[in-house]
């Protein structure tokens, strides 16, 4: 159902197009997606409510497609409080890389839209 939802949208996208992937709050940006030989990327974000107000994990991922390996390359954090932009450390390669499947959906389903 969820990727029937992606599928269906994914050409119509214009600008900042946000789709629920369908687990923990994680939504793609269909507008973002890019589909390579091999490897194809999108950015996808995580909003969390604060004492503070929003912040926003926005974060670029590259599916290693036929490895089964999500990557993120690499990530913002925002918020609605402060008009800085933080970007993200550089993260080990052991933080960097999930191996498909894993516990949350919404990165198996990233996943399978990417390299489908």
């Amino acid at each position: 159902m969820i990727a029937a939802a992606l599928i269906s949208g994914a050409g119509l996208a214009c600008a900042e197009e946000w789709v629920d992937l369908g687990g923990m709050g994680f939504e793609l940006d269909t507008s973002s997606v890019d589909v390579g030989r091999g490897n194809s990327s999108a950015w996808i974000r995580k909003i969390a409510a604060t004492e503070q107000g929003q912040l926003a994990t926005h974060m670029l991922v590259i599916a290693h497609c036929g490895q089964d390996l999500l990557e993120i390359e690499r990530g913002v954090l925002e918020s609605d409080w402060s008009s800085k932009i933080v970007e993200m450390p550089e993260l080990p390669p052991e933080d960097r890389f999930m191996a498909i499947p894993v516990k949350n959906p919404a990165f198996n389903n990233l996943y399978a839209y990417l390299c489908r």
